[in-house]
């Protein structure tokens, strides 16, 4: 194709100019989606890590839960003999993590909603602590479940 130059010189296209630029335009795009792949998997990588730390923190929340309903046991054992048949703890470890658990991403129950049971659990420590008669700190376990 033939144009014409500002000083009136007839010249030729060549279409160097589309090809070089499409050429950058090209590199650019791969650039950016290499740029985006980096992006998405730093994203991955932070979001599972996130994940493993709050699972740790869960475990020891729970452990925690145990640890201190068993020395309530354990006192009790050394007190009364009696008391130490009475295997209270894992239910009681269960339903308050189930609880903690459940209140802590949110899902708290409404007015004619409860999909988890937390009405049920939180029924079931009471009758628990109320039929052992026992003198356990229930604010003390629910916060150290947090």
């Amino acid at each position: 194709m033939r144009g014409n130059s500002a000083d009136g010189i007839q010249t030729r296209q060549t279409g160097v100019v589309l090809a070089i630029t499409l050429l950058i335009l090209l590199i650019v795009t791969v650039v950016g989606v290499s740029g985006m792949d980096a992006s998405t998997i730093q994203f991955n990588l932070a979001r599972n890590a996130y994940a493993k730390h709050e699972s740790f923190q869960n475990a020891e929340s729970t452990m925690l839960i145990g640890e201190i309903a068993w020395d309530e046991k354990l006192s009790r054992c050394l007190n009364d003999a009696a008391n130490c048949t009475d295997n209270i703890t894992p239910p009681l470890v269960d339903r308050i993590d189930t609880i903690v658990g459940i209140f802590a991403i949110g899902q708290r129950p409404s007015g004619t909603r409860d999909p988890f049971g937390l009405r049920r659990s939180a029924l079931g420590i009471l009758r628990i602590l109320i039929e052992r008669e026992l003198d356990v700190d229930l604010v003390a376990l629910i916060w150290s479940a947090a």
